[in-house]
């Protein structure tokens, strides 16, 4: 029977080719934004879930008002606060401090005598138990050791391709400088291990990641020692991004006016700033909220995402599907003059409405299965001008991620049964009289 279906289907695409046409190319159009619009949705509201138990993992930052009222906020703290914190509550298991201190620092190979300047969000120095916190991906060397020595750095497989080209980075020597995080000083740093490129969308999206110990060096000749620069709390010490794991629910409203007392405490720490007026206030909040958190610039990029924006285009793409499926509904029951003597003769002879109706919806899977395949040609040929306009790097790989490919066969079948089952039920109705 599906035999004879599938070959009166084909019989009628070939026979009205003009017909054929418009709906496979309507509905791949549809297709085709829906699932653009669907990769984006599913990346922002996916965003940092690669680190694992992203749900216990908590930030804190500060919003610093001035006496006028106006607003600024940060998401850094003292590297003092969260030691001070975890001392105090229990259910902080665990706490990793971040630096990107913000200007380009010169990565310079002595060997071949190179320098190559990094970008905002692409070097970090971090702790060496950051890797029981966040994702690290190391693909080359040892993740317990890798950064274990004060003058280790692990670096990307794209900075590695870019300093040694097809060469073994591995114990390698880099010279590191940085205005401020080193002073303006040279710090020999060696390359003990290399991680995959992280994906887009969490906000640690490092090339290099240097042993925050390593800075020590730097520090001999400052007014502030190492340690007051890593554990203090007044405004001479180091501002880090502090991620905290949490053990258990959080108390937040218990932490926030701990937090508040150790404010206040760095507040008064500089005279000039405290006589200014200005209020430092503290925020605590879970890392999977802080994409979506528009007030604050939790991350040294500000690539903060909008909830209001992705449930609008979620609807978008439910209202494209609909017009498309529409509109073929709309094709398909203008032709039904053409079809009533088809539909007529096959009665006549002895068909029930329900073979009639199978067949019909049918030829809408195969319309809709053409449009499909079309539609990922759609795709494939707009992701560069769909990545430029939203800041995204979707390839054609994303499109083999299984959330995905549910996503566009349920697409599939939705276009299917919306735009197919009114057509098959009206058209299996006519009566041959």
């Amino acid at each position: 029977m599906f035999r004879n279906f599938l070959i009166i289907s084909l019989r009628n695409f070939l026979r009205n080719k003009t017909y054929t046409f418009i709906n496979i190319s309507g509905l791949a159009v549809g297709i085709a934004s829906a699932t653009l619009i669907f990769l984006f949705v599913y990346d922002e509201v996916t965003f940092d879930s690669i680190h694992p138990n992203n749900e216990q993992l908590y930030e804190i930052g500060v919003s610093v008002i001035s006496k006028n009222g106006n607003k600024e906020s940060f998401g850094v703290v003292p590297g003092g606060w969260p030691l001070s914190l975890k001392d105090k509550f229990s259910q902080i298991e665990s706490i990793t401090r971040l630096g990107a201190f913000g200007f380009p620092a010169s990565i310079h190979d002595k060997s071949v005598d190179r320098i190559v300047l990094n970008q905002d969000g692409e070097m970090y120095w971090v702790e060496n138990n950051f890797n029981d916190i966040l994702y690290f991906p190391l693909v080359k060397g040892n993740p317990k050791k890798a950064l274990e020595q004060a003058n280790s750095m692990v670096i990307s497989e794209t900075a590695a391709q870019t300093l040694f080209g097809d060469g073994d980075p591995i114990n390698k020597q880099l010279t590191i400088r940085h205005p401020f995080a080193t002073n303006g000083m040279e710090i020999e740093y060696m390359i003990t291990g290399v991680f995959k490129d992280y994906p887009t969308n969490t906000f640690f999206r490092p090339k290099y990641l240097l042993n925050l110990n390593g800075l020590k060096a730097a520090f001999a000749t400052q007014r502030i020692t190492y340690d007051e620069f890593l554990n203090g709390m007044d405004l001479r010490a180091g501002f880090f991004q502090t991620i905290m794991r949490l053990n258990g629910p959080a108390d937040l409203q218990s932490m926030t006016r701990e937090a508040e007392k150790l404010a206040d405490f760095t507040t008064r720490s500089d005279s000039g700033f405290y006589a200014s007026g200005r209020k430092v206030i503290p925020v605590i909040k879970p890392m999977n909220e802080t994409h979506f958190d528009e007030a604050m610039q939790w991350n040294f990029v500000n690539d903060s995402g909008s909830k209001k924006a992705v449930v609008t285009f979620a609807g978008i793409a439910i209202l494209i599907l609909m017009i498309a499926s529409i509109n073929y509904m709309n094709l398909a029951t203008a032709r039904s003059v053409g079809r009533a003597k088809e539909v007529g003769i096959r009665k006549t002879l002895g068909s029930k409405r329900i073979e009639l109706a199978l067949q019909f919806i049918q030829e809408s899977a195969m319309t809709t299965l053409l449009a499909l395949l079309l539609s990922i040609v759609l795709v494939v040929l707009l992701l560069p001008s769909f990545n430029f306009l939203t800041g995204k790097s979707f390839s054609f790989y994303s499109l083999l991620n299984p959330v995905v490919i549910l996503a566009i066969l349920g697409l599939t079948f939705f276009v299917t049964l919306l735009g197919g089952s009114y057509p098959a039920f009206y058209l299996s109705g006519f009566r041959p009289a």
